[in-house]
């Protein structure tokens, strides 16, 4: 079954939609502080990077969870420059992967 191009392209839509929305309302709460353009612009570059980490963790989790689920065993998660590793003994550890 071939799916039709405007199938694929709705859920986009829709997240950009949502996004634009709280996007909005987020704004439009910041203007009553009366902050400045510049210290508004440094606010959302911040809480955008903090939220894409979030994100990218909580979708990493994710894949553990349902990998586990399906059967796989969980041996190591790198998140930015970490690692969390199972151990033969069934220990997590976290380390700092050196470049």
């Amino acid at each position: 079954m071939v799916k039709k191009r405007y199938e694929t392209k709705i859920p986009i839509i829709i997240m950009i939609i949502l996004f634009a929305i709280v996007g909005f309302f987020s704004g439009a709460k910041l203007s009553v502080f009366q902050i400045p353009i510049i210290l508004r612009l440094c606010l959302v570059v911040i809480f955008t990077s903090i939220s894409m980490i979030f994100n990218i963790i909580i979708h990493e989790i994710g894949h553990i969870v349902l990998g586990v689920i399906s059967g796989y065993e969980f041996k190591e998660l790198k998140v930015l420059s970490f690692t969390i590793l199972k151990d033969d003994n069934g220990k997590l550890r976290i380390k700092k992967i050196q470049n």
